[in-house]
């Protein structure tokens, strides 16, 4: 299904029924990464709103670069469109930096927080500046005949690899926005959470390390903290029915 919110069309699902939640996906993702956990919260009795956040999935790529602002604003709109009352909110990666935006601006009314991996302290603020010099030398560099022809390969190599940097690489028509989202760190938003939150992490994730999870717990006051052995970025979309348990324990005890 589709509707326009803010200017841009926007493709997402409703189903099940129960307890509302909605589901927010991670860089790169889209609802479709999220689809086998929607199921198995479906079964344990929940009502499942979930969206491709703008520029991802089949919802349109926006006119302007956006801000994790921005994203929280589109989010919380679709949700007074399609829901009254209270609802819970999980977010995984990206996802977890919208939904910590949504949960400090109280604009809408969320009874239950789940952070998957979430992404939003930045320790090395100064990657937006790097990526950018990097960008300008290498250009400077590889405009030489000789070298031209190996650029495109150089560059993919550069960023995957030296500086991880994937997904800067991989989704150049948000380069902008994705600038606008790194150079942004959480940490300030973190005290103004005020509702229950379950911080759910993998013990090896590399993207978003535990030492991030540990600042969370720090700094929201009604949060926990699980840590899961074993377990990487990609929890939710490795092990959706641990998840779906983890949210259910949560939202319904």
């Amino acid at each position: 299904m589709y509707t326009t919110i803010n200017n841009v069309k926007i493709h997402y699902h409703i189903f099940g029924e129960g307890e509302p939640i909605i589901l927010l996906h991670g860089w790169g993702g889209s609802t479709k990464s999220l689809i086998p956990l929607s199921r198995e919260l479906v079964k344990k009795g929940f009502y499942v709103y979930m969206l491709d956040l703008p520029g991802f999935g089949k919802s349109e790529l926006p006119l302007k670069a956006y801000t994790l602002d921005d994203y929280a604003i589109l989010v919380e709109e679709y949700v007074k469109r399609f829901h009254q009352g209270a609802i819970a909110i999980f977010g995984h990666s990206f996802g977890g930096s919208v939904a910590i935006k949504i949960a400090s601006r109280k604009k809408i009314d969320i009874n239950k927080l789940i952070l998957c991996n979430s992404s939003g302290i930045r320790e090395k603020r100064f990657m937006v500046v790097l990526l950018g010099k990097f960008a300008t030398i290498m250009k400077i560099i590889f405009s030489l005949p000789l070298l031209r022809d190996i650029y495109p390969f150089v560059r993919k190599v550069s960023y995957y690899y030296i500086l991880r940097q994937r997904d800067y690489i991989d989704h150049q028509d948000k380069k902008e926005t994705f600038q606008n989202i790194v150079s942004e760190d959480i940490i300030p938003d973190l005290p103004n959470i005020m509702v229950r939150t379950l911080l759910l992490w993998g013990e090896n994730d590399k993207d978003t390390p535990v030492s991030q999870a540990n600042i969370m717990k720090l700094k929201i006051k009604d949060s926990r903290l699980k840590i899961v052995e074993k377990a990487g970025h990609g929890l939710p979309l490795k092990d959706p029915r641990f998840v779906a348990e983890e949210i259910n324990n949560l939202v319904k005890h």
